[in-house]
């Protein structure tokens, strides 16, 4: 078994779904920040399908409810209340225990099901399923089950890391309790920090201060250049 292209392969899957996961399921679809082009959407729905098992409408709801009870009992992921290795090591099992429990109806607003929910996106095992295919037929089977593996590995604590940390270490320039953690923001498309988006959840970029940098704005740049999305004419942050 070469490790090579299992390590390359964990690597572009983990940030396809990380890159879809911030542009697509967190700042488009939860936060409308912007709206991304029909391709854009369609690439992004299709990559967490085969990638990640998520259903974009239930991680929204989920991620808005987390911001209107932010480091309260009843905030779903909050190191100040369940502990940030806790948050860290379960952040997935969290946001599953939310879904079961439920989320006011008021944190569901926009996230209607659509044709393509009912007959594709919502059969979540089936996507999962149609990843690892793909995954394995690209490098045979041990070697495409150790990629997914690794690829799922990556990508569930890259995600659990701002969540974690982002409320626990780092600064805070803005009045609220999530940090900004610059160098994690380097490997999380903008994302660690957390404490400018807490202070504007709407906003597209993140990088206010000067020494920030927001990856994820960079990327979404260079999709609106192309016509692959599209900024609201006044972009809070920008």
């Amino acid at each position: 078994m070469t490790w090579l292209p299992i390590l390359a392969t964990a690597l572009v899957c983990s940030q396809l779904a990380s890159i879809s996961t911030v542009l697509y399921l967190h700042r488009s679809v939860s936060h409308g920040s912007f709206r991304l082009a029909a391709p854009a959407r369609l690439a992004a729905r299709t990559i967490l399908w085969m990638f990640t098992g998520i259903r974009p409408r239930q991680w929204a709801a989920v991620h808005r409810y987390h911001h209107a009870t932010v480091d309260t009992p009843a905030d779903p992921h909050s190191p100040a209340v369940r502990g940030v290795w806790r948050v860290f090591l379960t952040n997935a099992n969290l946001y599953r225990r939310q879904v079961q429990a439920g989320v006011p109806a008021r944190f569901h607003r926009g996230l209607a099901v659509d044709r393509l929910d009912r007959l594709v996106f919502d059969h979540t095992r089936t996507g999962l399923l149609a990843g690892v295919a793909a995954v394995t037929a690209l490098l045979g089977v041990v070697a495409g089950l150790v990629a997914f593996v690794l690829h799922g590995v990556v990508y569930i604590q890259q995600n659990a890391a701002i969540n974690a940390f982002g409320h626990y270490w780092g600064t805070r320039p803005n009045a609220n309790t999530a940090t900004n953690l610059r160098v994690l923001a380097l490997f999380t498309y903008g994302e660690a920090l957390h404490n400018n988006h807490h202070a504007r959840p709407a906003a597209a970029r993140l990088d206010w201060q000067p020494g920030t940098i927001d990856p994820g704005w960079w990327l979404l740049s260079a999709l609106t250049r192309v016509h692959l999305a599209e900024l609201p004419r006044a972009t809070s942050g920008a």
